[in-house]
Order: C-alpha cells, then sequence, then structure tokens
C-alpha cells in the first residue's frame, strides 16, 4: 500500500503539526510558572545602603530583581575616598529603587578607593575612578540608566 501525498495535505498536516506544538508550549510555561517558588529565597536589607558585605544569595537576588549593585571599598585614612563616597551615597538616595551601596571599610592601606558595580550585564571594578568614569560604567552596565546620566549622547 502507497501513499501519496499532495502538496495541500503536506502543507496541511505542517500547519496542524505547529499549531499542536504552540498549544503545548503554553501550557508548559504555565507549568513551569508555577513550579517557580513564591517570595524572596534571601532576606534582604530593609536599607539601600549597608557597611558589610552581603551574601552571594543577597547579592543575586538584588540583581536578579534589576537593582545595581555597587560595592565600595575604602580605608578610614584615605583622603580621595570621601569624594567618591558622597558621589555614590548620593545616587543611591536620588535613584532609589535603582542601585544597592555596600560601603566596606577595607584593612588596606591605600589611597583610593575601590568601586566594583555589578548587575545583569556584568561585574567591573574601578580604582580610584572619577564621576565621569563611574557613570560611563554605570551607562554601560545598568540595563535602563537614569535618562540625566545622558547615556545616550555620551559617544556623540
Amino acid at each position: 500500500m502507497t501513499f501519496k501525498f499532495n502538496k495541500r495535505t503536506v502543507i496541511l498536516a505542517g500547519g496542524i503539526f505547529i499549531i499542536g506544538l504552540m498549544v503545548i508550549d503554553i501550557f508548559a510555561i504555565g507549568a513551569l510558572q508555577g513550579l517557580r517558588p513564591s517570595g524572596s529565597k534571601a532576606n534582604l536589607p530593609k536599607e539601600d545602603i549597608v557597611n558589610y558585605e552581603l551574601t552571594l544569595d543577597q547579592e543575586n537576588e538584588l540583581i536578579g530583581q534589576g537593582v545595581t549593585l555597587l560595592k565600595f571599598y575604602h580605608t578610614t585614612n584615605c583622603l580621595n575616598c570621601t569624594e567618591q563616597k558622597t558621589f555614590v551615597e548620593y545616587l543611591i538616595n536620588k535613584y532609589k529603587g535603582s542601585f544597592f551601596l555596600e560601603e566596606i571599610q577595607s584593612n588596606k592601606t591605600v589611597d583610593y578607593p575601590t568601586l566594583i558595580i555589578s548587575s545583569t550585564q556584568d561585574t567591573v571594578t574601578l580604582e580610584g575612578a572619577d564621576y565621569s568614569q563611574v557613570l560611563e560604567k554605570l551607562c554601560d552596565l545598568m540595563p535602563q540608566p537614569p535618562v540625566e546620566f545622558r547615556c545616550a549622547v555620551r559617544n556623540v
């Protein structure tokens, strides 16, 4: 027994197959969404600025929520740290919910601060960076940087 398929039958069977896959996909996505745990896994601090290091779970939770994480390492005798610390704290306070700051006092004896910026895009370490360098990296790393950063026109 031989089957003869004409062009119309093949196209109709292909279309039904694709529609069937779409229907199965819809149900599969719904089922997978139901398996996702509800609520936060990590116990996040209520403040946007802390003076200790977060756990890896806490950092991943914040970054997963779209928050840009800033780790600011400085020493007590660092003369150049105050200016950058003030600038970073200003960003945290002005753009609530966009940033989270970990201020960590280091035991190293250096004259410049270290800023580690982490987001969903990447992680970058800046040592002794000025305002423009910090803003440039924030433009590169933030999913949606504030308009005031003028990221769209910085390379024009």
